[in-house]
């Protein structure tokens, strides 16, 4: 009987030093509360979007959209430079950028928009923007574009630096040519509203 008595104490003491695991119900969180942010539209390089009135600073420059007209046509400044886009997805030079309307929003009469493409021109080593009637001075030369052509020819004129002695040349699109000691690539050119050209050149 003693024996039988201790072993039930004995198993009465080890069940109060055993651990004990308590479960707890987690309840449900009411999140009808909550609110979540919702994406925000976001430039997203090179695509910029404007309302007509805004002003933005991309690479560096200060673009301002005049205008937005339906046929379309849209005015802008760069850096106070004015310029003219005419085409949806037809590329134009505006003060060294190049610039083309992505897509418009006419839908609020009050609040027009543009999604326009701006990229830097990127020039390489030995490469120059010539703008029409603009003076640029190359490897001791002063070289003009007097005129760019829709059929992608282009028309320059090389001086010496500061005097009348030179010479005039016109290049085909993609042609080199060799005038008054400098070799002339035409790489490609915009006619339709302002007058540019990107040509590589080297002493001859």
């Amino acid at each position: 009987m003693k024996k039988m008595i201790l072993a039930l104490l004995f198993l009465i003491l080890a069940g109060c030093n055993s651990e004990t695991i308590i479960l707890e119900e987690i309840s449900n969180i009411d999140i009808t509360g909550m609110t979540v942010a919702e994406p925000t539209e976001e430039d997203t390089a090179p695509y910029y979007d404007f309302t007509e009135g805004e002003t933005k600073t991309i690479l560096g420059r200060d673009i301002t959209i005049s205008d937005i007209q339906q046929t379309p046509e849209i005015y802008l400044l760069v850096d106070g430079v004015s310029g003219k886009l005419l085409e949806t997805k037809k590329e134009e030079i505006v003060n060294y950028l190049r610039i083309s309307i992505n897509k418009i929003d006419l839908t609020d009469i009050n609040n027009k928009k543009v999604t326009l493409k701006i990229e830097d021109i990127n020039i390489e080593n030995n490469q120059y923007v010539l703008i029409k009637n603009t003076k640029t001075t190359i490897e001791n030369r002063d070289i003009i574009l007097t005129e760019s052509r829709s059929n992608g020819n282009i028309e320059v004129t090389v001086y010496e630096t500061n005097t009348n002695k030179g010479d005039d040349a016109q290049i085909a699109s993609g042609e080199t040519v060799e005038i008054y000691g400098l070799t002339i690539t035409n790489i490609e050119n915009y006619y339709r509203i302002s007058q540019y050209a990107l040509i590589s050149v080297q002493e001859s």
